[in-house]
């Protein structure tokens, strides 16, 4: 939710909350990793309408609201709202949630 309405992605998009990459030491000291620059992973939290195709079917989509994912950086990318706006075609997995 953004600023507490609704948030549903445009067509063909969908949003992903990036999983955090601040990790905590015993001592309680914060350490920063180094970000991937080509993915990264989260949970899609919403799933925009499909895309329509040429011959005019809708183009399906594999993620579901829930799913965690491995995305590609390399296309469209945002971030809006504490969530990553980016095409679902940009999924590369379905991280396994054990």
């Amino acid at each position: 939710m953004i600023q507490g309405k609704k948030f549903m992605p445009g067509r063909g998009k969908i949003a992903v909350r990036k999983d955090a990459l601040d990790e905590k030491t015993s001592a309680g000291i914060i350490v920063k990793p180094k970000e991937n620059v080509k993915w990264i992973t989260g949970v899609v939290a919403s799933v925009g309408s499909p895309n329509v195709l040429s011959n005019g079917q809708e183009e399906e989509c594999l993620v579901k609201a829930g799913d965690r994912v491995l995305l590609s950086r390399e296309k469209g990318y945002a971030e809006v709202g504490g969530f990553v706006i980016i095409d679902h075609q940009c999924v590369m997995a379905v991280i396994d949630k054990d």
